[in-house]
């Protein structure tokens, strides 16, 4: 699954409030629990986003919010990330170690830098489908957030040479134009920032080089663990390992620790492609193998470690799984150990 960090959908929470649109409200519509909000580290679906941006330019009226949105980025926004980008020696550096650490904040849209002797082009790149249907959304709130970073980064009023956009141009592009200042073109070929290539030697000013060190070295550790929260399946399977045995394996109790709505947690697991069920199968199917494996406790009283109402039904559930009773697959696994 495509995820993003909280981080990103409580960033939106401001902005939207300037607009009128209530934070309570727009997570009450999502789903979310607010305490969810406080772990940078948690991750939402990352079509999220891009229904919590549809929601806010539809509720204040406003069809520019992204644009909006960016012009309130801070870099602070981004947790690490940001502050990596505040202490890189330039604004080419910023970019590349943006490129290099974006799936801590999100693995839905891939940046690519190009430089040639003339000019360096970003370009962005939906890569989930969910995030497709919110595309002008999601590409005006990046460059917005772009232009927005790289002027308070270098403390000076720039503006791209051009600005691509794959959709047709809205009705008003006036906001565009104060924005970013450049010839914009809409129907292009793909969405894409364009600079003047000097812009990726202009220095940060405020960059730590020591406290950059740092960062770098923290932002490698959060990836190795982002890397491992992505699969919302996987946090499922891993939390009914441990509510299986209290016999509290069930969708409410699922949703309720990862802090998410039944609805919603039902909907992102169809989006990977499996169902509640099918996961809560899966593991039972794993535990009862591992303990028929070790003979250690009788079959009726696995039935039950696994949550079954009866040993009749484990029984036809285990022979379902593997295409052999309960009995019979320990007197396998016993004779081949012996």
């Amino acid at each position: 699954m495509h995820t993003v960090s909280v981080s990103l959908l409580s960033s939106i929470f401001y902005p939207a409030s300037r607009k009128g649109v209530d934070k309570q409200t727009l997570l009450r519509i999502i789903d979310i629990d607010e305490s969810f909000l406080e772990d940078p580290e948690n991750r939402v679906p990352c079509g999220l986003i891009g229904e919590v941006m549809a929601l806010v330019s539809e509720m204040s009226g406003d069809p520019n919010f992204a644009l909006f949105y960016g012009e309130h980025f801070q870099p602070a926004n981004l947790n690490v990330v940001g502050y990596i980008l505040a202490n890189s020696p330039n604004v080419g550096a910023a970019y590349r170690h943006s490129l290099k650490y974006s799936p801590i904040i999100g693995n839905g849209m891939e940046m690519t830098l190009t430089e040639d002797d003339k000019h360096a082009r970003v370009e962005t790149e939906l890569i989930s489908p969910e995030l497709i249907r919110y595309k002008r959304y999601i590409v005006e709130k990046n460059f917005s957030m772009q232009i927005t970073a790289v002027r308070q980064l270098t403390g000076k009023k720039i503006f791209p040479e051009a600005v691509h956009f794959s959709y047709p141009a809205p009705a008003d592009i006036s906001e565009h134009q104060r924005i970013f200042g450049c010839d914009l073109i809409f129907n292009s070929a793909k969405d894409e920032i364009v600079f003047n290539k000097s812009l990726m030697d202009e220095p940060i000013g405020q960059a730590n080089p020591k406290l950059h060190e740092m960062l770098t070295s923290y932002a490698e550790e959060i990836m190795e663990r982002v890397s491992e929260k992505d699969s919302l399946s996987r946090q499922v399977s891993k939390l009914l390992l441990n509510l299986i045995p209290i016999n509290q394996a069930n969708l409410e109790t699922v949703a309720e620790k990862l802090a998410i709505g039944v609805r919603t947690l039902q909907r992102e697991l169809k989006r990977e492609g499996v169902t509640f069920n099918e996961l809560l199968g899966n593991v039972r199917k794993e535990v009862a193998i591992r303990h028929l494996a070790a003979n250690e406790h009788s079959i009726a009283e696995i039935s039950y470690m696994l949550g079954f109402s009866e040993p009749s039904v484990f029984h036809r559930s285990f022979k379902r799984w593997t295409g052999k009773t309960p009995r019979d697959y320990r007197l396998d696994e016993l004779e081949k150990a012996s």
